[in-house]
């Protein structure tokens, strides 16, 4: 009885406990600057066993993976690719900018929007209904996730108009 109940109890030696410099791998795409589907191929080409392991539906990085990855994610990226990268899609400081409704998907909870310079984004609503192509809205960066904006203010009351 001992026996199982210390065999399930106890964690393998070769993988590491979170508390022991584990860092969930979505962060560490962030600390990174990438998205999370080139973190996963920088992983399976650069990791060794033991680098990566999973928490229930969670997957953790050891933070010393991390920073030898940085090397690899220099080499994929120059730095102007970066710096312009990691510009904001809109020019405002407070991040909200004027984008025009380029397509109402069958989705309720967005919009694709346009800004000034074409870039099609999504922006996040609470019911997308009376929303029509051309209409002029206001949206801010969500700042949980890299392409994704939200509007700012209410949905309109009628349908193309505020």
């Amino acid at each position: 009885m001992t026996e199982t109940t210390e065999q399930t109890a106890g964690t393998d030696p070769d993988r590491p406990d979170k508390k022991e410099g584990g860092v969930p791998e979505a962060d560490a795409a962030g600390m990174l600057g990438i998205s999370r589907g080139t973190m996963r191929t920088l992983l399976e080409h650069h990791a060794k066993p033991g680098d990566t392991w999973r928490e229930g539906r969670r997957i953790f990085v050891r933070v010393e993976a991390v920073e030898g990855l940085r090397g690899a994610v220099a080499a994929l990226v120059s730095p102007e690719e970066k710096n312009a990268a990691a510009a904001p899609l809109c020019a405002e400081p407070e991040g909200a900018c004027e984008l025009v409704v380029a397509r109402v998907p069958m989705n309720r909870k967005i919009v694709l929007a346009k800004n000034e310079a074409g870039a099609e984004m999504r922006v996040r609503v609470h019911s997308n209904v009376n929303f029509l192509p051309g209409m002029r809205l206001r949206a801010r960066r969500d700042p949980n996730y890299e392409d994704v904006y939200v509007l700012e203010g209410r949905s309109p009351r009628y349908r193309g108009r505020w």
